[in-house]
């Protein structure tokens, strides 16, 4: 009896083993194949800016940028970058966003002027030529130059065009910005200044545009000075409202800087109402949809307010 006893427990401890593992094994290739069919969840941030160009009307900017001593050779070359970077994100062209740098020092120094270059491609190669000044740091002065030489209809700056200058330094000006860069914002020039490492606060808060929260960057290292871009992009891309809202185009919305059009296929007029089409002509024709009225279901997004009120303000400055 008591080894038919051990037997039974025996065999009923392979019994149990085995369905103990048949079933582990079982759970084992459920989460295996689990995690292989899942989507995995990435952690890179998708910025849909820097992979479409957005068409935020024609602008005529200059890049001001700070090549003293201080800023190691690898920070320049982050510098440069950044530039790229912001370029790839708008739509380049003599008749849409003209670029222009100027890189100063103890010195000034114009690399290229707003109608040197007709394409994103030579402005990249013009921007990857630069070659640093090392000496000192005359950011007033290089205002100055911007002011009165880059941003002349000489050199390429068109009248009724928003003219947009974008200061980067690492250290603190060695002379007076203060009434230059007041000067310089009198005259329509809105500008963002961004601060590395060394920057200060102050000097950066006197050459920016106002509302300072969205025109001052200051980064701890050149490691970070991309989420400048980032939120430059954001400004300048602002918002689809054709995307945003329910916008009643009959065939096509297009997006503008603050507003939309509705627009229709080819063969076909636009109605009176602005929204619906009618095929009897083979004529395509748009009509603008009230800006304010298409932004105000949007007023609580920072990107618009802050596009609303660079815009407001360069009109003002043009009409003076």
């Amino acid at each position: 009896a008591l080894h038919w006893l051990r037997h039974s427990l025996s065999s009923l401890s392979v019994r149990t083993f085995g369905l103990m593992f048949s079933c582990i094994w079982d759970i084992s290739s459920w989460i295996v194949a689990s995690t292989l069919t899942r989507p995995r969840r990435s952690n890179t941030i998708n910025h849909e800016c820097p992979e479409q160009k957005c068409k935020p009307g024609p602008l005529d900017l200059i890049f001001l940028i700070d090549s003293s001593r201080s800023v190691r050779p690898h920070e320049f070359e982050t510098m440069r970058k950044l530039m790229i970077d912001i370029l790839n994100s708008l739509e380049i062209g003599l008749d849409s966003t003209r670029v222009g740098v100027v890189q100063y020092s103890s010195q000034v120094r114009s690399e290229f002027s707003l109608k040197t270059h007709a394409d994103l491609d030579s402005v990249v190669a013009g921007i990857r030529r630069i070659i640093p000044l090392a000496q000192g740091t005359m950011t007033g002065l290089a205002i100055r130059y911007m002011m009165n030489e880059a941003f002349t209809v000489e050199q390429g700056d068109r009248p009724k065009v928003p003219n947009v200058a974008v200061i980067v330094t690492d250290g603190r000006p060695q002379d007076r910005v203060a009434e230059v860069a007041a000067e310089a914002r009198q005259r329509g020039i809105e500008i963002f200044a961004v601060g590395v490492a060394r920057a200060d606060m102050t000097s950066l808060r006197a050459m920016a545009s106002p509302p300072f929260e969205d025109h001052v960057f200051l980064e701890e290292s050149f490691d970070l000075i991309h989420q400048f871009g980032l939120q430059f992009q954001d400004a300048f891309c602002g918002l689809d409202l054709c995307k945003e809202m329910d916008h009643g185009c009959q065939h096509v919305c297009e997006n503008s800087p603050g507003s939309f059009h509705c627009l229709c296929h080819e063969g076909y007029t636009l109605n009176q109402d602005g929204k619906t089409c009618t095929g009897e002509t083979q004529v395509t024709s748009r009509l603008h949809c009230d800006a304010e009225d298409a932004g105000r279901a949007l007023q609580t997004s920072k990107i618009k307010k802050t596009q609303s009120r660079r815009l407001n303000r360069i009109n003002i400055y043009r009409t003076l």
